[in-house]
């Protein structure tokens, strides 16, 4: 058996972090697409085929096969892309399916106990209005309805793992080239098929990957699996003052970090490899620092994801997201909560987009300098390679390429 990892296309909803694939982006020291490769491997699967756009270098295992979709085309296309590499029965998922392991068992047994060549992966939704809904003719599936906006055929969703023949293949090739040609080449293989839908529970469950904030849940899926332990490397340097709290959470330090006296790491937490955490620093409660990045002295890291070579003077960042090799001055305050503490709305390409959460800060593309005492407002994106000029209030989205700042009158008066 073999499994097809969709890992290209443009990304757009997933600016300003969009530089490379999204499934690029590394959360406890591995890209989202190794710890979904590490998955499938863990169900038995060894033989792995990654779809990729040609732009998107990617640290892929030895062994995996890549093949390339010159052109964002769809799902449909880009499986058509791996087609001469198919063999026999094969698995279709998302590159953001971390926690596949189960899921990939539970279709296997279906497959073998309905005798079918077609399985397919559904969850339980109370919005159904949100995702690809399941109609069913008895226990076999009939048809996938797309976002119904009244009267859904059922409360079980479409969550992106699916099992199919080599057969399947040929339908797909005779179905006509669109966006959505793999969900037309499906719906003529239910005409005809038994199609039995695994219905998954929540341990189950893979989180979204859609828009940059869907990062916060894969980032706690890691965390609060069973797997994680506290590990400190043996070569990083911790002062006798500073408070390792795992009581919550593992804490896993890398080699050649150094955290200073005073600093408090509360976990769940992750720090990489040649960090540095300033003095009376924190990090806490779902933070991940990837390698090489530094935190200065009064610092606080709550609940947020920063890349590889990220330096950071003092302040406060919150339920935030920074791309790699990004600058910040003292004295960066990212809020966090709206005042009536209300769901956070983004502006999402000129839309604007629930968030279904109500702590969000900022996302900061790489390569970006903001200056000191700079506040953004919750939700808010700065685009890569951009300055944010001192003292600056951002409350709106910052396009990429972007020098902006805040001018303030000067004004002088004689007293007396």
């Amino acid at each position: 058996m073999q499994t097809i990892i969709l890992a290209a296309g443009k990304c757009s909803r997933f600016w300003p972090i969009n530089n490379s694939h999204k499934s690029n982006l590394r959360l406890l020291g591995k890209t989202i697409l190794k710890h979904t490769i590490d998955s499938v491997n863990d169900s038995g699967i060894k033989d792995i085929i990654v779809v990729k756009s040609g732009k998107n270098n990617m640290d892929l295992p030895e062994g995996v096969t890549t093949v390339i979709q010159k052109n964002p085309l769809g799902m449909g296309d880009a499986i058509l892309c791996a087609k001469n590499e198919i063999i026999n029965s094969f698995f279709v998922l998302n590159a953001n399916h971390i926690n596949v392991k189960n899921a990939i068992a539970k279709c296997i047994d279906s497959k073998e106990k309905n005798s079918s060549n077609i399985v397919l992966a559904g969850a339980k939704t109370n919005m159904p209005q949100l995702y690809g809904v399941f109609e069913f003719d008895g226990v076999f599936a009939k048809k996938i309805i797309e976002k119904p906006k009244t009267s859904p055929p059922s409360d079980i969703r479409v969550v992106g793992v699916y099992l199919l023949s080599k057969e399947f293949i040929n339908t797909l090739e005779k179905t006509e080239e669109e966006e959505y040609s793999f969900e037309t080449a499906l719906t003529e293989c239910m005409k005809i098929n038994k199609v039995p839908v695994v219905v998954l529970k929540n341990k189950d469950e893979n989180p979204s990957l859609k828009y940059p904030w869907h990062l916060f849940d894969i980032l706690k899926m890691l965390f609060d699996s069973n797997e994680q332990k506290t590990t400190i490397a043996k070569n990083a340097i911790i002062s006798k003052s500073a408070t390792i709290d795992d009581s919550k959470g593992a804490v896993i330090i890398g080699d050649n970090t150094k955290v200073m006296e005073c600093a408090v790491i509360r976990g769940p937490a992750y720090i990489g490899k040649n960090c540095l955490v300033g003095n009376n620093a924190i990090v806490r409660d779902y933070s991940n620092l990837e390698d090489n990045v530094k935190i200065g002295a009064n610092c606080e890291i709550a609940r947020s994801i920063i890349q590889d070579d990220v330096h950071i003077h003092s302040g406060f960042v919150g339920d935030s997201i920074i791309d790699s090799g990004t600058r910040i001055g003292a004295g960066i305050i990212t809020a966090n909560k709206r005042i009536d503490r209300g769901e956070i709305i983004a502006d999402v390409k000129g839309t604007k987009t629930n968030t279904g959460i109500t702590g969000f800060g900022c996302v900061v593309g790489r390569n970006s300098k903001i200056g000191v005492s700079v506040k953004t407002m919750p939700g808010v994106m700065i685009g890569a390679d951009t300055v944010i000029g001192s003292g600056t209030v951002v409350e709106k989205n910052i396009f990429d390429n972007t020098k902006y700042y805040t001018k303030f009158k000067e004004n002088i008066e004689k007293r007396g």
